[in-house]
């Protein structure tokens, strides 16, 4: 996937990203976030586990 799509993604994940005054402080949560998401083996964000003990609960889930 493309950065500029997983961008996408992770606003649609993390619909409080859009409540944020601070542009360039959401955009660089969310380029945080697409970094954290290249270098990592997920397919799609909500593949990302919460905590190994908990495989279940996604990240994104427990964030939300």
């Amino acid at each position: 996937m493309h950065p500029l799509d997983k961008a996408q993604r992770i606003k649609e994940c993390f619909p409080i990203l859009d409540k944020m005054q601070a542009p360039k402080l959401r955009d660089t949560v969310v380029q945080c976030w697409v970094r954290m998401w290249e270098e990592s083996t997920w397919k799609d964000l909500k593949d990302c586990p919460f905590t190994p003990p908990f495989p279940d609960i996604s990240l994104v889930d427990h964030i939300n």
